[in-house]
């Protein structure tokens, strides 16, 4: 019975995490890897700067930066936190890896970089009240258009880190509980590098 319900599992989150895949293979263990993709945010969930909270459910979800300007060589301390806060002391839920994700839009230069899903199912369990968080790190990210500008920026942030420019990060947190429902939850902020 285990089996059946760890089999559902992961073909629901396969399913739900099937938008823009890749195959990656290293020689090491192939795995299947999703991008995030900058989509519209829906009605009542407009941009904010430094500062986005949305619930839904059972859930919180909050993407922060501790400012709205940094200085040129200082690193952003962007951060998202997803928050189990219904009546039960803890909930089980099941997402890909990682739970929370970003992508990045340098508005000055239009330049879109994506973070990489890795489409495996993982059980976590999360404790009322406690939340889990996950700090932007631009390291992590992706291009998603092969173009002159993208790899240009591309190589300028993994060896100077972010130019001075007009940000705006999005991030997800997509998972789904048993017997509830599927959650896909996510905000965008902006901040400046002066």
């Amino acid at each position: 019975m285990k089996r059946i319900i760890a089999n559902t599992y992961v073909l629901i989150l396969c399913l739900l995490a099937a938008c823009g895949t890749s195959s990656d293979n290293d020689g090491q263990l192939s795995s299947t890897h999703s991008t995030i993709k900058e989509e519209p945010i829906e009605p009542g969930q407009q941009i904010h700067s430094p500062h986005f909270t949305i619930k839904e459910g059972d859930f919180q979800f909050t993407l922060f930066s501790k400012k709205e300007t940094y200085d040129a060589n200082e690193e952003p301390e962007i951060y998202a936190e997803l928050t189990y806060i219904g009546d039960n002391d803890r909930i089980d839920i099941g997402h890909g890896d990682p739970l929370i994700a970003f992508s990045l839009h340098e508005v000055t230069r239009n330049v879109q970089l994506n973070m990489s899903i890795r489409e495996i199912f993982i059980m976590e369990t999360l404790d009322k009240n406690k939340p889990v968080q996950k700090k932007f790190d631009f390291k992590n990210m992706l291009m998603s258009a092969n173009d002159k500008t993208s790899e240009k920026f591309f190589d300028q942030i993994q060896r100077h880190g972010l130019p001075p420019g007009d940000y705006i990060i999005t991030s997800h947190a997509l998972f789904f509980v048993k017997d509830d429902k599927d959650y896909n939850l996510k905000g965008e902020i902006r901040f400046q590098i002066k």
